[in-house]
């Protein structure tokens, strides 16, 4: 996902569920943005700053679940951001 604004909801695939995620983050202007995934309840947030790009890599690790997995952003409408997640 890329030039983004504002919260989203990203349902993984299928094939995520199991294993660890490599979940990456860039964001640009002033606020944080937070990334939460599920089922694993892993939570991380990236500090943005205005004029500058702050990127923020973090692991997930969804074990064996077989709930369905996605990933939730909760950003300001104000804040730019793009995200990356694959098989770590």
């Amino acid at each position: 996902m890329a030039d983004v604004h504002g919260n989203r909801e990203i349902p993984l695939g299928g094939d995520a569920r199991g294993g660890a995620l490599d979940i990456m983050v860039s964001c640009k202007g002033k606020g944080t943005v937070k990334v939460s995934v599920e089922p694993s309840k892993t939570v991380f947030e990236t500090e943005c700053v205005a004029g500058q790009v702050s990127t923020n890599l973090d692991r997930s690790d969804l074990g064996r679940d077989r709930t369905p997995a996605y990933v939730q952003v909760e950003a300001p409408a104000s804040v730019g951001w793009a995200m990356s997640v694959g098989r770590a």
